[in-house]
């Protein structure tokens, strides 16, 4: 076994530390300065400059741990107020995709994430009018491919779990709306009630304890209180 030299750490007792850096944009493609440099350090405080042709400069500025900051002023969005699930049978009647319709796009006006099965019938209509409010739109495919989601979702994460990913669709949502019938579209109502998520129902099963609601309007106050 190789001896360590006296007063030297052994490499497991070594910790790694996260630095303050200042972010200095890169001035020597356009020959001209962005701003003045950060000042110098304190005597005896260490410091140095990062800097090559690809990354732009950093000056490590203190050892404080788990501390990062850039130099500039950035906007940092809030996470979205609601993740929705919108359940529904792939073969719904004209009106019940009007309504699907609806409901994706008053809930991603109100700026709620849309979750839904990725495919076409009532997850189709909810993703095309969730899209065509700029709205974001997540599809949990049942197949281990992307292949048949529908072309208005923002993000299709294949499952491989066919019937059984409904119970990632309401476990991913905080509220569920469930328009049209289904065998599908009732499992999902079960399991989120199971899971005690909010669930409004919008011309699909008559059950005794549901929330039924007559307008997409009324579905997507409730879905969001």
């Amino acid at each position: 076994m190789e001896k360590r030299k006296a007063g030297t750490t052994p490499a497991f007792l070594l910790r790694s530390q996260c630095f303050r850096l200042r972010l200095q944009e890169p001035d020597s493609e356009l020959g001209t300065s962005r701003g003045p440099l950060p000042p110098e350090l304190p005597a005896g405080k260490r410091g140095g400059w990062h800097r090559d042709s690809v990354y732009p400069r950093f000056r490590l500025t203190s050892f404080a741990p788990r501390a990062v900051n850039f130099g500039r002023e950035f906007t940092i969005h809030a996470m979205p107020r609601r993740y929705v699930a919108v359940c529904g049978a792939s073969e719904a009647s004209d009106a019940q995709l009007h309504a699907a319709h609806e409901v994706g796009k008053l809930l991603a006006e109100a700026g709620a994430v849309v979750i839904n099965g990725g495919l076409g019938g009532v997850s189709g209509a909810a993703s095309e009018g969730a899209a065509s409010a700029g709205g974001t739109v997540i599809g949990l495919l049942p197949e281990s491919h992307r292949a048949g989601a529908n072309k208005h979702l923002t993000i299709a994460l294949p499952t491989g779990m066919g019937q059984a990913r409904n119970v990632l669709i309401v476990t991913a949502a905080q509220s569920v709306i469930a328009i049209g019938g289904g065998w599908g579209t009732l499992s999902e109502i079960a399991i989120a009630k199971r899971l005690g998520r909010t669930v409004v129902t919008l011309d699909s099963w008559p059950i005794t304890g549901l929330e039924s609601v007559a307008t997409p309007a009324e579905a997507v106050r409730r879905a969001l209180e």
